[in-house]
């Protein structure tokens, strides 16, 4: 069973409406229709509320749902990616207002990793979204 038709199904088991469950989760009700549908998935935070709402483990509404997995590994990817971006920008923040040549040494060697692993995530996406 996808992961829309377990909600759909638990809201109906619950006696729910689609506005009960958007106005509890702070969304609007086409948004957790495109969820019922497929068309897009919640992202964590969002899904862990969904699991209480629904009285449901989020390991079951995950389980047989391979793009919902792949939607929020993807997410995940681009979060650390996000962060390694900030990382790379304090970097060279800290390259130009320095006066001394420490941050040059040390910089060099930093910003070829922030590369490589900028590469690894660029590959990594394009798997995923194949």
């Amino acid at each position: 069973m996808s992961f829309g038709e377990q909600i759909l199904s638990r809201c109906k088991e619950l006696g729910l409406t689609q506005q009960n469950v958007a106005d509890e989760l702070h969304i609007t009700r086409q948004t957790l229709s495109k969820w019922e549908n497929n068309k897009s998935y919640p992202d964590l935070k969002l899904l862990l509320a969904l699991s209480e709402i629904y009285h449901v483990s989020v390991d079951s509404l995950l389980r047989e749902n391979k793009d919902l997995t792949s939607f929020l590994n993807r997410d995940k990817a681009s979060q650390a990616f996000n962060i390694i971006r900030g990382l790379f920008w304090l970097l060279i923040g800290f390259y130009f207002w320095s006066p001394s040549n420490y941050w040059s040494n040390i910089l060099i060697p930093i910003l070829f990793c922030i590369l490589l692993e900028y590469l690894y995530y660029a590959v990594c996406k394009i798997k995923l979204e194949k």
